[in-house]
Parts: C-alpha cells; structure tokens; sequence
C-alpha cells in the first residue's frame, strides 16, 4: 500500500491555507467548507457571532471583533461565517456544524463547548427563515485611495452597501446621484434595459464607468428621459467633481430607511477582513470606524452588524493609534465591539492533521496493525527531549502517521525563529497557515513511499521551505549545503544533517535549552524507519558532523555537568576567522607555553626552589624539549613526556639513567585521547592567531567570541582532561 492511499481526501490535491475573503468560485466555496476543522475555539466563536445577530440582546453595539495572528484562519474564519447565513451555501456549512456540535459528548471533558446542541440548532432554524445579507470585503482592495482618510471606513461601507442594493460600487457619487434618484421613482432596471439598447452593460462596473467618463450626456439624457424632474446639470456637475455629502449620519439614515420594509428577521452583515492592516496605526482611520457602530448601533435597531478581523485585538489597536483615555472612555471605546472573538489559541497541528491527515475508515485497521508491529522501536528510535511528543496511542499514531506529532511543534518553532532573525518573509510563520502547506507539501512529495515509512524532520526542510528563504537565510545555510555535497562518503546524508542542524541550531535559546543540537536529537531527527539500527544512524551522523566541523561550517560546544556537547553553525565572519585560525601552524614552544600553565596550577605553582625541611634544591622542568624553572643543572629535573618515543613506561624507567630525573609519562594517554588532543592543539591555534593583526571591527567581535570559547575549552575540558592524566599516568624516578 502506498502512503497515497491511506488519505481520506486525495493528498495531490491543491491546498491553499492562504484564504482570500473575496473569492467565491464554486470549487474554492466547496473545499473551504468541507475541509474546515471545528475546533472548540472556533465553534465557540460562530454560535457566539451568530447567537448575538439572531437575538439582538444582550449587546447595546454592532461591533463584532475577531482577532488572530497573522495566518491563525481569521479569513476562513470569517468566510465560515458567511456561508453559514448566504442560501447557497447555508445548508451545508450549517450541517457541518451543527452535526460536529451533535457529534460531541457533553460529558466529554476534553471539550469546553460553551453552548448545547439545542441552542445552536435553535439558531440554526432561525437563520433557515431569516432574510440575511453579507457583504465580505477586504478593506485594502475595496478603498478608493483618493478619498479623505479621515472618512475611510464611511466610504468603503457605504460603497459595500450600494453594492448590495445593485448600485455600483465604486463609484458613491454616481450610486448616490443617479443611480438611487432612479431606484426612488422605480425605473433603474428600465434604464439599465436603455442603456444595453445603446450598447451598455450597465451591471458591468467597468462598463457603467467608461460610460461616465466618455458619454455621460447620454446617460444623463437616458435619465432624463425616465425620470424627468432629474436636475441633469446639477447630476453631472456633482458626478464631474465627485461630489457627495458624505456623513456618518447620512449614511445611518439610508440604512434606517433601507430597513423599513425589511420583517424583525432581516439582518444586515458587514463583514471587513485585515481590519488592523487598513487602520494602520492612524487615529482618524480607528475614530471614524468607532463612530460608524456607534450610529448603526442608534439608527438601526441593531439589525445592521459589522464584523471585523485583526491581528491585534482592541487595546493593541489603540495602543499603535495613540489613543490615550480614561478608564470609563477607554471601556466605552472597546464597548462598541461587544461580541469579541480570539483565534490566537488556535492549534495548527489539529487542523492541519484533520483537514490533510485524515484516514480513510478502511485502512484504520492496516495502521493499526502497523502500530502494533513497531511500537516497541519507538522510544528507541525516536529519542526526544520530554516535551516533544511522540507517538502516545493507537489513536495518536493513526492520527499522525507518516509524521510524529513532535514535528509540528518543532517546525512551528523553526519558523518563528527564522522570522525573527529575517531568514523568512512573514508569511512563513508558525501558524495555521504555514504549518498547513509545509505539512501537504511534504506529504505530497512521500505519496508514492510504501506504507511503514515515516516522515524524518529534515524532510520537512523541502522546496516549499527553500522558496521561502531570503538572501539572508540562503546565504546562512549554502555553504554548509554546498560542503555536505563534498562529503564523498555519503553527501545525501550531509546534505540531510546540515539541513536539520541549519534548522535546530537556529531556534530560539530559550527553545534551545529544551531541544539542544545534541547528536543524539540529530539522530532523532533523521529516522525515517524503524528497522534501521539508531546506532548505525547515530554513527554515520556523528562522522558527518565531524567532517562539517572540520571544514569550519559548524562548531562544537561544551556543555556544563556532563551534559553531551551541542553544536552551533557559524555566521559568514566566523567562518572566515576559523578558516584562518586553522592555518596557524603551533609549533612546540607555544606548545610548551600553554602546557606549562596547566601543569604547574595542577602542582600547586612549581617554584625553581623546593625545601624540605631543612634542605633546599633546586627544580627545573622540561615540557616538549623546552626548559622552565632552573635551567642549569638543577638537583631535580622534572620532565613530562609528550612524546611517544618509547614502547612503554618499563622502556622508558630502563633508559632513564639520571639519578634526579623525575618523568611523568604523559604521552599514552594523551595521544590515545583525540578529543583533547585535538582540542588543545585547536586552543593553541587560536592563541597564534590572536596575535595577528585586527583586520576591522567585526573581526574584532569575532576574535573576542573565539577567544572566549577558547576559554570555555580550556576550562571545561582541556584542563580537567590533563589533571586526570597526570593523576594516573605512570611517573618514572632515577636510578639510585
């Protein structure tokens, strides 16, 4: 069976997360009402939204606000919605809910529904045999830029609205002057027919405005003709200048009367997407919306509502406008919007693992077999700090396979990393919108893998991600890819390490501390079956991550209490610093210097005078053939031997043949030990390059973080490694 298979809806399919409130084609309506996830926030949301319209109490305003960050489903949101109260799409959207609702056990504690199914089906019955109309809009596209920004929402609401009565809607003068005086005396449609008798389409709104600008004697003599107490100077005088009394009581009044004739079951909806991006921290702009639900709220018995998403809610909105107030007028401000709803809570991963990770019924069983037969590898396959979830249940397995639930919080975490540090456009974030399509994407991409295959985190790191990139972030990780591509052992591997090292060690430090670069979490993040030995995978990673360190595109950290060492990559200047650090050639004096250090602190500062008890003597000391202390002669010579230039300390104790040659026989153990070898031999490369000259001042940042780590080196492991030598290496006296 191929993975392909095991999805309820065809994986290959196109998914767009990024939801436009303005389209409504056919296929677009059907996949955004059938691919919608109920969770209990959003239920929670609509039966509030649509309880407060259908009952008009206990809310004294018609403001409705819905925030959410940036790609939480505020569109969809706000779509969901509409379908929800349009005909054409009310039957089936109101299904969907109502029967999740229905589908809910009241005693089920993992739910926090904050209503029962009998209400919403109360409301759902209402809104079958009310009159509702929507108009969805998004501010940024529907205002007319030319116009008073102080009037902005008044001009686009008032446009929306002529819209929905069938007067244009771009143009208010026009709508206002001509096209509504022929609605009053009943002949619009009538001189619409007049106007395609010429050759018009006066339902085209492109076609009405060439109208305008090219022949609006004709059109105004059309009017006239229809309706012959129209002052036509005086239409074409205001339509020229545009020129519309433009009020926030006026446009009231119209809505009022508008209203008259409409039943106690009509209702009126504005629906306003990117509400916030359009206020755009302007005062005037949030002051004039205040104002608009404060008149509807009084003109219009609340049957008109105005519904508006955000990514901030009310007091960050008055915050970025300077609005500064009392507490009570502060409170009245925020009273407009009295039905708020918040879609910050909202879990990408359940609903992007129910809207593209749902199973057919038919293969539940396949996969639970499959559960079955690999869950005793799990913790030893997918070793994972404590709050990274991995498979819990059957259930969590069905439900998440071919990926591991900790993926989705480590990838959330990833791209909000890479927005900070600029890697990324905004729109790749941790949010609803992202997790989606990199999820579909790399779902897509392993359709054809057969069943017991799993998704490894790197593959995550695909096309959709790359493309998302900025040049900051490309050039952050190219030469790491590009030097992976060298690895003649195995560079599909390198390639697929460096990714996840270029994604983890990139994560916040606070996430950090939780989920370090550690091989071990590398290796996790590698598996993609459970057959595999880790070891083996354990083992190939670590020589890769050898050989990129080698090559200067990551560094290794010591961790503090013997935790395993992390790694880090280094910036563009680090790079280039390490490059040239490991052309420093060390030679055995500065060797001997650095050794010498250690050596007489772990001896309590050897001094070239000793006394016992009423004897002196002198001392001297040899380190890589170079002398310290007393250097002529001395009663004492104290030599540690670097060197492997004996077969054994039984060799070395024979040839000593000085009475007062004291030899500690280093070499051994120092030579078998690479990791301290290596390390002091780096530490004294980079005492060399400190000595060069300072090129500018980012190198000279980056040689301070060099030398630091340096320090931290020295202290955390090349010191102590040398003090455990020198207490159990074999130590040789002279021959009496």
């Amino acid at each position: 069976m191929k993975l392909k298979e095991i999805y309820n809806k065809p994986i290959e399919r196109a998914v767009n997360p990024a939801v436009s409130a303005t389209k409504f084609d056919e296929e677009t309506k059907w996949v955004e009402i059938q691919e919608y996830v109920f969770t209990d926030e959003i239920m929670n949301g609509l039966f509030r939204i649509l309880d407060a319209i259908k009952n008009n109490r206990p809310y004294d305003h018609v403001g409705i606000w819905i925030d959410g960050y940036y790609g939480s489903g505020k569109s969809h949101f706000l779509k969901y919605l509409d379908y929800c109260i349009t005909p054409g799409t009310q039957e089936v959207a109101l299904n969907r809910f109502t029967e999740t609702v229905k589908s809910i056990d009241p005693l089920d504690d993992t739910h926090s529904l904050q209503f029962d199914f009998r209400e919403i089906e109360s409301i759902a019955n209402w809104l079958k045999r009310a009159t509702i109309d929507t108009c969805i809009f998004n501010l940024e596209t529907s205002y007319d830029n030319s116009t008073d920004k102080k009037k902005a929402f008044l001009h686009v609401f008032w446009n929306e609205f002529n819209g929905k009565r069938g007067f244009n809607k771009f143009n208010i003068t026009m709508a206002q002057h001509l096209e509504k005086p022929l609605a009053d005396k009943g002949v619009f449609e009538a001189f619409k027919k007049r106007i395609a008798e010429e050759g018009g389409d006066w339902n085209d709104p492109g076609m009405a405005a060439d109208m305008i600008d090219n022949e609006l004697s004709l059109v105004l003599d059309i009017a006239a003709e229809l309706a012959p107490s129209l002052d036509k100077e005086s239409i074409r005088e205001r339509i020229i200048k545009r020129d519309t009394n433009m009020s926030i009581e006026r446009f009231g009044g119209e809505l009022a009367a508008y209203l008259k004739d409409k039943g106690d079951d009509y209702r009126l909806i504005l629906l306003a997407d990117e509400v916030s991006q359009f206020i755009n921290k302007e005062r005037d702009r949030y002051l004039n919306l205040q104002e608009i639900i404060t008149k509807l709220s009084e003109s219009c018995g609340n049957k008109v509502w105005v519904a508006c998403t955000a990514q901030q809610d009310l007091s960050e909105i008055m915050d970025d406008c300077h609005i500064v107030e009392e507490k009570d007028k502060e409170g009245k401000i925020k009273g407009r919007f009295e039905v708020k709803v918040s879609l910050k809570g909202t879990q990408p991963e359940v609903i992007t693992q129910k809207r593209i990770l749902d199973k057919k019924e038919e293969v539940i069983d396949d996969l639970g077999d499959l559960y079955n037969q690999t869950k005793a590898s799990f913790d030893l396959q997918f070793k994972l700090p404590a709050t990274y979830k991995g498979y819990e249940s059957k259930e969590d397995f069905i439900a998440y396979y071919p990926f591991v639930p900790y993926q989705f919080k480590l990838i959330m975490q990833v791209f909000n990393s890479f927005l900070n540090l600029g890697y990324v456009a905004k729109e790749v974030k941790g949010n609803e919108r992202s997790i989606i399509k990199v999820i579909h994407s790399t779902a897509k991409a392993n359709m054809d893998a057969d069943l017991g295959k799993f998704i490894s985190f790197d593959e995550l790191y695909n096309n959709m991600f790359e493309e998302g990139l900025q040049a900051r972030g490309q050039r952050a990780v190219n030469n790491a890819v590009q030097m992976a591509r060298a690895y003649s052992t195995n560079p599909k591997l390198a390639v697929r390490v460096a990714n996840v090292l270029f994604m983890i060690c990139n994560i916040s430090q606070t996430d950090q501390l939780v989920f370090p670069a550690t091989l071990d979490n590398i290796t996790s993040l590698l598996v993609n079956d459970v057959d595999t030995p880790r070891l083996n995978i354990k083992n190939d990673v670590e020589k890769v991550i050898d050989y990129l360190c080698d090559n200067n595109i990551i560094r290794r950290e010591q961790s503090k209490q013997g935790a395993p060492e992390t790694y880090q990559f280094y910036s563009e200047e680090e790079m280039r610093v390490a490059t040239l650090i490991k052309t420093q050639q060390v030679d055995t004096n500065t060797q001997a210097e650095q050794l010498k250090d250690i050596f007489f602190k772990h001896f309590s500062n050897l001094r070239n005078k000793e006394q016992y008890k009423t004897r002196s003597f002198s001392v001297g000391v040899t380190i890589k053939q170079r002398f310290f202390l007393t250097t002529n002669n001395p009663d004492v010579q104290i030599e540690f031997a670097m060197d492997a230039d004996w077969d054994n300390a039984d060799q070395l104790a024979l040839q000593n043949g000085a009475q007062n040659r004291l030899i500690f026989y280093i070499a051994p153990q120092f030579q078998a030990n690479k990791r301290l070898f290596n390390n002091f031999y780096w530490f004294c490369q980079v005492q060399r390059y400190m000595a060069t000259p300072v090129m500018n001042e980012d190198n000279a940042n980056t040689r301070k973080e060099f030398q630091k780590r340096a320090a931290e080196v020295l202290s955390s492991h090349i010191i102590p490694e040398f003090q455990k030598i020198l207490d159990s290496c074999p130590v040789i006296s002279g021959m009496a």
